[in-house]
């Protein structure tokens, strides 16, 4: 029996590839429209007002990036 050509095997890993990142994207879409549409339970976001901020970024300030 022959070995599959290359042609065959890089058709059949682009077929499986897409596969597999279509039900990734599935999952990820039914995922948010799942908590879209559980009511929030969480408390209310964090201020984000400019001395929220300035804060934060001070904090960081001591870190390289």
């Amino acid at each position: 029996m022959a070995a599959p050509s290359i042609d065959v095997q890089k058709q059949r890993y682009a077929q499986e590839l897409a596969a597999y990142t279509l039900r990734q994207w599935t999952a990820a879409r039914q995922s948010l429209e799942q908590k879209d549409a559980a009511p929030a339970a969480q408390p209310p976001a964090r201020s984000r007002s400019p001395s929220r901020i300035r804060n934060v970024i001070s904090s960081l300030a001591h870190l390289r990036l």
